[in-house]
């Protein structure tokens, strides 16, 4: 298994930009439902099908294949460093209060961009720490970026995530005990 999406190999790189975009496409009505064993449910998706099959394309193949590519890319990107486990840290992120009252409290999620997680596919496991700080941590300005300093570990943690409208349940790949937490300071 690589290590990395970066080692992974391209298996459409011999599809033209258009061609991709279909197959991404397909792929997105097949979430929906709207293909469902072999057979395509939209005009769209059947006009994508024509197209592809006259290319000399095999579009339910390259769906299926599409399909266990993401798999692969997301079992990578689940992938923790090992080396870091109980390593001492200095992480910039941002802060993302796992309640929907806005303070951090008793622990929060490091992430690596402003408004990771709501509403959005949430960041890979390894690009998300769960973070306990050592007092509480009260968030002044969620869209400032912070320093997190402390022992990090590489362990893998569900939690929940409260939204206004909902929650969510995130898989998260790092813990870090913290001993501070301070405005990013490049």
């Amino acid at each position: 298994m690589p290590t990395s999406v970066d080692a992974l190999a391209d298996p459409f790189e011999h599809l033209s930009d258009d061609q991709f975009f279909d197959l991404q496409t397909l792929a997105r009505l097949s979430a929906m439902g709207l293909v469902v064993a072999r057979e395509v449910h939209t005009p769209e998706g059947a006009e994508i099908v024509k197209r592809m099959t006259a290319a000399g394309l095999a579009p339910f193949a390259l769906l299926d294949r599409f399909m266990a590519f993401v798999a692969e890319i997301k079992e990578v990107n689940a992938q923790t460093v090992g080396a870091l486990d109980g390593q001492l840290m200095r992480l910039p992120g941002f802060v993302l209060p796992l309640t929907d009252n806005g303070a951090a409290g008793d622990e929060f999620l490091l992430v690596p961009y402003v408004g990771a997680c709501i509403h959005k596919p949430p960041p890979p496991p390894n690009q998300m720490v769960l973070v306990v700080p050592a007092d509480g941590y009260k968030a002044e300005n969620l869209f400032e970026p912070v320093w997190v300093t402390g022992r990090l570990t590489a362990t893998a943690t569900r939690r929940d995530l409260f939204l206004v409208d909902g929650s969510r349940t995130l898989d998260i790949g790092y813990h870090l005990a913290t001993g501070a937490i301070t405005a990013y300071d490049p």
